[in-house]
């Protein structure tokens, strides 16, 4: 069988390779999978580091289990990562970090560990409560909530005080609630 026809072209099953070459896959490409997810890179993102399409970059995940838990894994520890940050943000806490003095010449002198207590942030709580408990801080149809004579409050340009009495308004409610229904 011949693999050309007359105008030199290739024939259908001709049994060489198609026009391109197909993109290589190997396990080296995991860790590099796992620290773009880790830093919060999107498929398209990471298609574009590998220099494939994003099709492949879902063929691999299909493919190879190790790249797709890879990428699972990363993406995990981000999101809890992020998730304690902002818990600290809303709740206030103590943040314990190194810090290294050195000298002229780079070497190190001495680490010390310094505590920081990070207050409660009442805009950062009230942000996670439009999106935690949206039927309370932004009303079920996601329309403001409303003051007394049912007039929208923008939580956000309230005083923060104000917004902690509201706070443990709603707090000592949902307690309550809670023991009505045990």
């Amino acid at each position: 069988m011949p693999d050309r026809d007359e105008k030199g072209r290739w024939l259908v099953g001709h049994g060489q390779p198609g026009p391109g070459r197909r993109p290589v896959y190997n396990e080296g490409l995991n860790k590099i999978a796992y620290q773009l997810a880790l830093a919060g890179k999107t498929n398209e993102e990471i298609a574009e580091v590998f220099g494939v399409s994003v099709k492949v970059l879902y063929d691999w995940q299909a493919q190879y289990i190790a790249f797709r838990d890879a990428l699972h894994r990363g993406r995990t520890i981000a999101d809890g990562e992020a998730a304690e940050s902002a818990h600290i943000a809303v709740c206030g806490g103590i943040i314990r970090e190194q810090r290294t003095y050195r000298d002229a010449e780079g070497n190190i002198l001495k680490t010390v560990e310094v505590v920081k207590e990070v207050p409660p942030d009442a805009n950062a709580a009230l942000k996670w409560l439009e999106r935690r408990q949206r039927g309370m801080w932004s009303g079920e149809d996601g329309q403001p909530v409303r003051g007394e004579h049912d007039e929208p409050v923008n939580l956000a340009d309230m005083p923060d005080d104000e917004l902690r009495e509201r706070l443990e308004m709603y707090r000592r409610r949902r307690e309550s609630e809670k023991g009505d229904t045990s």
